[in-house]
């Protein structure tokens, strides 16, 4: 056993974990101003959520929910929600005009802070490289966590 690791119940695992999913449904898709904001959602991170929300609640459901709990990694979360962070800031904003085709776009948080970037840095490929470590977060947190029966 990893001495880091904080014991939560399943049911309320279960229930943040679809509360997570849904909040950030909602947060990523309503701040895609851009296309490929909304397809890295919809066909990367959507799916591989999903995919770890049912396994992980099978996995649940399978070790009798009542008795035992779900052990986590609180720097593992901390780095999903970094990486998450890192994707929302860094998507591309201003890439949804006729008039912007080709051209670079301007990340979210360069768009907050109104500061235009130099021409040289591809703000574009620091989002996809944003998306990568998200998954990679993820993948590390549920690699992490473990369920365990109570000693009753």
């Amino acid at each position: 056993m990893k001495p880091n690791l904080r014991p939560v119940s399943i049911y309320n695992f279960t229930a943040l974990l679809v509360l997570y999913v849904i909040v950030s449904a909602i947060v990523h898709l309503t701040s895609s101003n851009s296309n490929s904001n909304f397809l890295s959602y919809v066909f990367l991170i959507a799916p591989i959520q999903l995919i770890f929300c049912v396994v992980f609640v099978i996995a649940c459901i399978s070790t009798s929910p009542n008795k035992g709990s779900v052990y986590y990694s609180p720097k593992a979360l901390g780095a999903v929600f970094i990486a998450q962070a890192g994707v929302l800031l860094m998507a591309p904003a201003d890439c949804v005009t006729v008039s912007k085709i080709g051209q670079v776009c301007t990340s979210m948080i360069a768009t907050i802070v109104k500061v235009k970037p130099p021409a040289f840095i591809r703000l574009d490929y620091v989002f996809y490289a944003f998306i990568v470590a998200y998954l990679v977060a993820m993948i590390a947190f549920f690699k992490d966590a473990q369920i365990r029966k109570s000693a009753v």
